[in-house]
């Protein structure tokens, strides 16, 4: 039995790493904003759905939700089309979020990038090569950290086996009510 979810960035090795890096992040004070951004390869066919926003907004809300906990949002739709979209928002606990990205590339690449900016300082995580950059604005320090890179096999794999372990009962899955 297979079984997926809309849900499998979670379970990404850069993700994780960002999750753990946010909630010790104490040093650069509270998140500010939250900023996603994909490039993918074009789409072989045209008329597949009305846009963007419809494949892409759920999982980078989840995301949101994954990194930063739950809480009411505003968000606008600033830009739907087949190969592009944008949508910004402010959580009511203060985090502003940007969702943005492009279907244009020729090569089968898929590029994801998070930039989170903090009271005095930043990450810029790029999912693809596994490389975060981490900028302490008050030292104006600078750190390269490596926590690994986009596996869709991976993350696929342990989406499966909480799914398995819920239905065994062995674990709790890992979507809540809120999540649903």
């Amino acid at each position: 039995l297979v079984v997926t979810s809309c849900h499998p960035r979670r379970f990404d090795p850069p993700y994780r790493w960002l999750k753990l890096w946010i909630d010790g992040a104490t040093t650069f004070g509270s998140l500010q904003t939250l900023e996603l951004d994909f490039s993918y390869r074009a789409p072989s066919k045209t008329g597949l759905h009305s846009g963007l926003l419809a494949d892409h907004f759920n999982h980078e809300f989840d995301l949101l939700h994954f990194l930063c906990g739950h809480a009411p949002a505003q968000v606008h739709r600033l830009c739907n089309a087949d190969t592009r979209y944008m949508a910004v928002g402010m959580r009511e606990d203060g985090v502003g979020f940007t969702f943005h990205g492009t279907r244009k590339l020729e090569a089968q690449q898929y590029r994801e990038f998070a930039r989170l900016r903090f009271e005095r300082g930043d990450v810029q995580l790029d999912c693809s090569s596994g490389i975060a950059i981490v900028h302490d604005h008050e030292s104006g320090g600078k750190q390269t950290v490596v926590p690994g890179k986009t596996d869709y096999a991976l993350r696929f794999r342990d989406v499966m086996a909480n799914f398995a372990a819920a239905i065994a009962g062995t674990a709790p899955n890992y979507l809540t009510h809120q999540d649903l």
